[in-house]
C-alpha cells in the first residue's frame, strides 16, 4: 500500500511468454521425421544396394534418400533462426551463447556416448588415418 496516496499498488506483471512460431516447429519436425526415416532404412527393408542408383532403387528410395541432402542444412538453418528469435524476444546475447554453448556440449557428450555406442556397440576412441569419424553431423550442428 501507498502511504501517500492511501491506494493499493499491483506489483508489476511480467508479459506472458510469446508463443512459439508454429511453422519452425513443423518444418523441424517434418525434418526429423524425414531424417529417422533415412537412417533407419537398412533396419526396416531388405534394399542393400545404394538408394541414389536409378537402374536398382525404386522412386519412393531414391526420394527418401535425396530428400535428405536437404534435410541437415534446412535444421541448421532453423537452429540459427531459432537463436535469432530467442534475441529477438527479450534474452540477452550472454542468455543466448550460454544456452547455445551448454546445448553444444551436451550434443558432443551425448555424441562420445549413446550415439557412439548405439552404432558401433563400444567405447573405442582409437581413429585410424582414413578411416572415417562417426556422426559429425553432431558436432557440426553443436
Amino acid at each position: 500500500m501507498d502511504t501517500n496516496s492511501g491506494s493499493l499498488q499491483l506489483p508489476n506483471i511480467a508479459e506472458p511468454p510469446k508463443s512459439r512460431i508454429l511453422s519452425v516447429d513443423i518444418l523441424r519436425g517434418i525434418i526429423m521425421i524425414i531424417m529417422a526415416l533415412d537412417h533407419t532404412r537398412d533396419f526396416f527393408s531388405n534394399y542393400k544396394g545404394d538408394p541414389l542408383d536409378f537402374q536398382h532403387a525404386s522412386i519412393i528410395m531414391f526420394f527418401t534418400r535425396w530428400i535428405t541432402h536437404y534435410c541437415a542444412p534446412v535444421f541448421v538453418f532453423l537452429s540459427g533462426t531459432s537463436a535469432f528469435l530467442s534475441l529477438s524476444r527479450g534474452k540477452t546475447k550472454n542468455q543466448a551463447s550460454w544456452l547455445l554453448f551448454s546445448r553444444g556440449v551436451w550434443l558432443i557428450i551425448l555424441e562420445f556416448t549413446i550415439i557412439r555406442l548405439g552404432w558401433t556397440f563400444n567405447f573405442d576412441y582409437h581413429f585410424e588415418i582414413g578411416k572415417p569419424m562417426i556422426s559429425p553431423v553432431i558436432r557440426a550442428i553443436a
